[in-house]
């Protein structure tokens, strides 16, 4: 029994090994698949890919949040949208205490007009005139299509440059799954320049003026618009940095009081 007991072990350790090793390789085929698509290189070492699609610079990479039982893999995909147009977004589920955050002002909500989708997700974000242009029907419809996701702006290396990250439960190692998020990830980052340039036509007026029957564009209007925007972006970044710090300030005070309770009820031992 006890050479079984030996076996089975072995048995069991021997499947682990091999299970890591193969799971290494579908992720390092994975990697080189995604790496061919973007025309640019695979990292196997840091599980990452990284390239540009349609002109846009994009980095997929394979993570694991949490350890031990609580572990979940997740793939991030950065792509950067064209530099000098502000953006703040984030983009998850909606939670139990969103409604009434939104009902107090404590939280911005930026409806695009897609009943299913608005029930689903709260876009918290700014320029709101801009972020309402950054979702069409085909990218609204990929984030519906996923169970658990998130997507917003971030910044990263040395310089902060601005990326816009998708972030999706599981490792996304098939084409027919990491392919369509490449591709809706390029477009939205290719759609950024867009989008404000249609936010500043629904804000410039023609005057009469300039050659005959030629009325010309007054671009004053759009110039405020674009200083709004951007005072509009810092506001919100500004609003959630004071909104983490006070949450953070909050877990402190938890973890106080309930030293105190401890070392109160061990003194009266």
């Amino acid at each position: 029994m006890e050479g079984l007991g030996v076996l089975a072990v072995a048995g069991f350790i021997g499947f682990a090994i091999w299970a890591t090793m193969r799971g290494n390789q579908r992720r390092r085929s994975a990697l080189e698949a995604i790496a061919s698509k973007l025309s640019g290189a695979a990292d196997s070492k840091h599980a990452s890919a990284t390239g540009t699609l349609a002109g846009i610079p994009i980095t997929l990479r394979f993570t694991t949040r949490g350890s031990g039982s609580n572990a979940e893999s997740w793939t991030e995909i950065d792509a950067q949208p064209p530099a000098g147009y502000p953006l703040s977004l984030s983009l998850h589920a909606h939670g139990w205490f969103d409604k009434g955050k939104i009902e107090r002002g404590d939280l911005v909500d930026v409806i695009i007009g897609d009943a299913d989708f608005d029930g689903r997700f709260l876009i918290e974000a700014a320029p709101a005139d801009v972020v309402r242009h950054l979702f069409p029907p085909e990218l609204r419809g990929y984030l519906m299509s996923r169970k658990e996701l998130g997507l917003g702006t971030t910044k990263v290396g040395d310089a902060g440059t601005l990326v816009l990250r998708l972030s999706v439960r599981g490792w996304l190692e098939k084409p027919e799954d990491f392919s369509p998020a490449l591709d809706q990830m390029a477009a939205l980052a290719a759609r950024v320049r867009e989008a404000h340039a249609t936010a500043d036509q629904a804000v410039t007026p023609t005057a009469p003026g300039g050659a005959p029957y030629r009325p010309t564009v007054d671009a004053a209007p759009a110039r405020d618009a674009r200083a709004a925007r951007a005072a509009e972006v810092a506001k919100l970044e500004d609003t959630k940095a004071a909104r983490a710090a006070t949450s953070k300030l909050i877990g402190w005070i938890f973890v106080i009081v309930f030293m105190v309770v401890v070392l109160a009820f061990l003194a009266s031992k």
